[in-house]
């Protein structure tokens, strides 16, 4: 599962000790637990527009999140699907997908692949 292996990339970059010897070890245990995707699909999108997005969304909770923090989580997960089989990743351009339906349809579609 793609979001397993971002998880362990995100706690590398923000743990360190213990803490992460321990990850570590629950991510190795689990890991072979975990069976590989027929396809990945990569969601691009700019810090820009991901924020923009956050802000038009208005959850209260959101309202802090600058556009740092945005960008190294967007750098960590294309540096992470840069890992990833080339012939089992689908890349959607965000921005050109303004209606949520229109995602929804193309990875179902997938699934009947």
């Amino acid at each position: 599962d793609f979001s397993f292996v971002t998880d362990r990339l995100y706690c590398e970059r923000r743990t360190a000790g213990l803490a992460l010897a321990a990850y570590s070890r629950l991510f190795d245990l689990v890991s072979n637990e975990i069976s590989t995707a027929s396809y990945y699909v990569v969601l691009n999108a700019s810090t820009d527009w991901i924020v923009a997005n956050v802000r038009r969304r208005g959850r209260q909770e959101e309202q802090h999140i600058d556009a740092g923090g945005i960008t190294d989580l967007v750098e960590l997960l294309r540096a992470t699907a840069r890992t990833l089989p080339p012939s089992k990743v689908i890349e959607v351009d965000m921005a050109r997908h303004t209606d949520p339906t229109s995602i929804v349809s193309l990875i179902g579609g997938l699934a009947s692949c």
